[in-house]
């Protein structure tokens, strides 16, 4: 299939090239264009993005035969993306969230005008004004992942592979729920969805549910008692308590830190004991009602990302591209 990739800015760039190399390990019959000054050119393994292009002019689209145009960056050429859908191509928004002022409204935008979009959200400033973050957090993260089946409350989510922590998140529950009632709890467990929702059912306000990627999405915060669950939740942007933390054999605490904190060298990601239900209602209450503590955990992840590449991503949104346009086309 042939792909035109237009990028705006360095960022983009990076991204481009990850983006290409996976869809040519996907679609081994993938011809790659970008933009160059206003022309359509084709790229090969080692072709490096244009910083800044002039816009594409018509007459490198006629004839041109795209079965998809990528659009990386922080906005879009609406007339571009107009032209290359009259002529029966497919479309898809990469957005990378650098300028948080804009960043609701162009989504809104893009939702309208592409075939599929995805959203990045790199804080590569962490200084950045803590509210206009949170701000940006609450209205991009969660709102545009709303479900009809979730009210419009707070959710705390909690992602379970170990069984044997349900009875210590169910005082966990109650101990939250003696202080504020106002919000929902979403569970996943690593067991039967069945048997999961009858071990909770004495229990108001929980949702037991069967997917742990919707789990994350629609959670404000996330209480998580393994490490692969830690990695998708700040993937995800979603802010985490870890309880992995044990008892040591003469009564200390023996925790194993989270691969992010470990990383990076930091404590941003509690690590507490299960037992520790005043603790961690504590932090629940700070994730929930603190835009500072919440950007800085933000700012964590996306350090994290950079340490460990963005390939994963990109290769995961390669996959569902080439399988997307084989259904759109089929």
């Amino acid at each position: 299939m042939k792909y035109l990739i237009v990028t705006n800015s360095p960022e983009s760039n990076n991204y481009a090239k990850l983006l290409a190399a996976e869809l040519r390990r996907y679609d081994i019959r993938a011809e790659i264009f970008t933009n160059v000054n206003g022309r359509v050119e084709q790229s090969n393994e080692n072709f490096e993005f244009p910083v800044k292009s002039k816009p594409i002019k018509s007459k490198h689209l006629k004839n041109s035969g795209f079965d998809l145009l990528i659009v990386i960056g922080e906005t879009f050429d609406k007339r571009l993306v107009q032209k290359v859908t009259s002529r029966g191509a497919f479309t898809c928004f990469f957005q990378l969230t650098l300028n948080y002022k804009d960043a609701n409204s162009i989504y809104q935008s893009a939702l309208t005008l592409f075939d599929k979009v995805f959203v990045d959200l790199p804080i590569h400033n962490p200084e950045a004004n803590s509210n206009q973050i949170g701000h940006f957090l609450n209205d991009i993260i969660r709102k545009h992942h709303f479900s009809e089946n979730y009210s419009d409350q707070l959710r705390i989510g909690a992602l379970l592979s170990d069984e044997k922590n349900i009875g210590k998140l169910k005082k966990i529950i109650r101990e939250f729920q003696k202080k504020s009632k106002e919000c929902q709890w979403i569970v996943y467990v690593n067991m039967p969805t069945e048997i999961s929702k009858s071990r909770f059912r004495s229990l108001e306000n929980v949702k037991v549910v069967d997917s742990e990627l919707n789990l994350l999405k629609y959670a404000n915060a996330v209480i998580v008692d393994s490490e692969l669950d830690s990695i998708a939740a700040a993937f995800l942007n979603c802010p985490q308590i870890s309880i992995s933390g044990k008892y040591g054999i003469f009564g200390f605490t023996k925790t194993k830190k989270p691969l992010i904190n470990e990383c990076l060298k930091t404590d941003i990601i509690k690590n507490l004991i299960p037992n520790e239900h005043e603790l961690i209602v504590g932090e629940l209450s700070s994730l929930l009602n603190d835009h500072e503590h919440c950007a800085s955990m933000m700012a964590s992840y996306q350090k994290f990302k950079d340490k460990v590449g963005t390939q994963p991503v990109a290769r995961t949104a390669a996959q569902m591209i080439t399988e997307w346009l084989e259904e759109m086309e089929s």
